[in-house]
């Protein structure tokens, strides 16, 4: 089952708050005693997934949960209070493309011409963080891209060229699509506009984010800036004469 749309629910949370918790569990069959208890805990959950088996773990200061499951397999679970139960969960992606409205792009037209690359600062530490190879950072250092941005019926396209390697990639702001990133990866990638900026989210098959937002500063360059884990980068482009 394709679990890309969930891949975001990785990692560890802390409980903030909730509404109407002690009707639901009273629904549930959850006696007086237990659910006196429950509204006192502030548990973590930590998620995370292995050869598309994944672990649901709840930690608080009472008790520590787990359970493992495939999606779409039924498998026997027993809940925090005790309860033996059958379930099964099941990961639904939704397409909204049918009724999709289109981004406000009109704060990004700048974007849009050919860009031909100046500098940049950490990318080689970035390039490591998100899982490229030695040699390929290296041949990365001596290349200096030319981007082409453009746009047709809601469609844009974002070209990159250079000496050793040419890489296109289409997309519908706010559409999640499939995307071969230069260095060979394949990431799921969203972008969405957000007033000037451009913010290209993307997640590859180990659930690794990263995220490159694009915009045009004061003096007229292409500013790029890029986060994966704890590691920052930028680079930046003048327009192409």
């Amino acid at each position: 089952m394709d679990s890309s749309g969930v891949q975001g629910l990785k990692g560890s949370w802390d409980y903030v708050d909730g509404e109407n918790f002690d009707e639901y569990m009273k629904e549930i069959g959850v006696g007086w005693a237990l659910r006196m208890t429950a509204k006192g805990i502030k548990p973590r959950l930590t998620i995370s997934e292995s050869g598309g088996k994944w672990t649901v773990r709840s930690e608080s200061a009472i008790k520590t949960v787990n359970y493992e499951f495939t999606p779409g397999i039924e498998f026997d679970e027993t809940t925090p209070d005790g309860r033996e139960v059958k379930t099964c969960l099941v990961i639904i992606i939704i397409s909204f493309e049918e009724t999709h409205t289109p981004m406000d792009s009109s704060g990004v037209q700048g974007l849009k011409g050919s860009w031909d690359y100046v500098d940049g600062e950490n990318f080689d530490e970035y390039m490591k963080e998100i899982g490229v190879g030695w040699a390929l950072r290296m041949t990365a250092k001596g290349i200096k891209p030319r981007l082409t941005i453009s746009e047709s019926g809601g469609k844009w396209t974002v070209r990159s060229e250079s000496a050793i390697k040419t890489v296109t990639y289409e997309f519908t702001p706010g559409i999640e699509f499939d995307e071969t990133t230069p260095d060979g990866r394949e990431v799921k990638s969203t972008i969405n506009f957000e007033g000037n900026k451009w913010i290209h989210t993307s997640i590859d098959k180990n659930g690794k984010k990263s995220v490159v937002i694009r915009h045009v500063d004061d003096k007229g360059q292409q500013m790029i800036n890029m986060e994966s884990g704890s590691v920052k980068a930028r680079r930046w482009y003048k327009r192409a004469e």
